[in-house]
């Protein structure tokens, strides 16, 4: 599982970020990877819909996870952090990648592979599923 280590906070995020005005959470997802890991991602389905609270200085927000697909072994190598917001990236395995992330973000990760295992999308509000 791809999961980064941001430069400006601890705890350690699934690949994506903030959407520009006018522009649609595939298309944003598509870009902000591009920028942040020199990577053109595959986007599948809506896993998960999270209600998140204002955390450390961000108004409250909607988080959608989608699903990234699997990636050829031959394309990891060629990730690039751009290092301005991503320290490193790491390739761990889900239990271990959820240790390093906050609760409301663990919760998103687990639920995103239910989801993906269940062919189903989640509704959480930080981090905790409600449907």
């Amino acid at each position: 599982m791809c999961i980064l280590e941001t430069t400006f906070k601890p705890d350690f995020e699934l690949p994506g970020g903030i959407l520009e005005v006018g522009e649609s959470p595939r298309a944003g997802l598509i870009r902000e990877v591009q920028e942040e890991l020199n990577h053109t991602v595959s986007v599948g389905r809506l896993l998960v819909a999270d209600w998140l609270a204002p955390y450390l200085g961000w108004e409250d927000a909607v988080e959608l996870i989608f699903d990234g697909r699997e990636m050829a072994a031959r394309s990891v190598p060629l990730l690039r952090p751009d290092l301005k917001e991503i320290r490193a990236v790491h390739w761990l395995e889900p239990a271990a990648a959820a240790e390093r992330m906050a609760p409301f973000a663990r919760g998103r990760l687990l639920a995103a592979l239910d989801a993906r295992a269940e062919g189903r999308t989640f509704y959480l509000e930080a981090g905790t599923r409600i449907s």
